[in-house]
């Protein structure tokens, strides 16, 4: 995404005091430079879009074009923020914040689909012992199945017999 060295140093938060909301960004980075931190506007405008997305969630989810309301939705952020970039790479702002966007929903999705199966109780793995439960209870069920099944082709078979008679 980023094209040139400039823009992608622009973007890197700076100064020797750490941003104050880059805790879990210095928790995380196990090993040189597999993080970084980014620069204030920047961090200001994926803030905003996630706020927006949180607040917003709820109606798009009843749209048919989630990913273009959301998009509709965050245009007022795009417009509120500056960040530094070159003048080869007047659209970073925009692609950044598409794929950020992009990414969050789909992580909301997610995590909207697996709590609405957690709530149905469709979700019957969560631990070893339902597993168990579940693969027992499906057995059992086959089971019967088959035995009733089994009873249903001997009794067809009987009334073709009686029939022929």
């Amino acid at each position: 995404m980023l094209k040139c060295d400039n823009c992608y140093d622009q973007l890197q938060h700076q100064e020797d005091v750490p941003y104050p909301l880059a805790k879990w960004t210095i928790l995380t980075d196990f090993t040189e430079d597999a993080q970084i931190q980014v620069c204030v506007p920047l961090f200001e405008l994926l803030f905003a879009i996630d706020f927006n997305v949180k607040m917003w969630f709820p109606q798009l989810l009843k749209s048919s074009d989630m990913k273009q309301q959301a998009e509709m939705s965050n245009a007022p952020a795009l417009d509120s923020y500056d960040l530094p970039t070159c003048l080869f790479c007047p659209m970073l702002k925009q692609k950044i914040s598409f794929n950020f966007l992009a990414t969050r929903l789909k992580q909301i999705t997610m995590k909207e689909q697996t709590t609405q199966n957690d709530k149905s109780g469709a979700y019957q793995l969560g631990s070893k012992s339902m597993g168990y439960r579940y693969l027992a209870s499906q057995y059992t069920v086959n089971k019967h199945n088959k035995l009733k099944n089994a009873k249903n082709k001997e009794n067809c078979q009987r009334r073709k017999k009686f029939d022929l008679l």
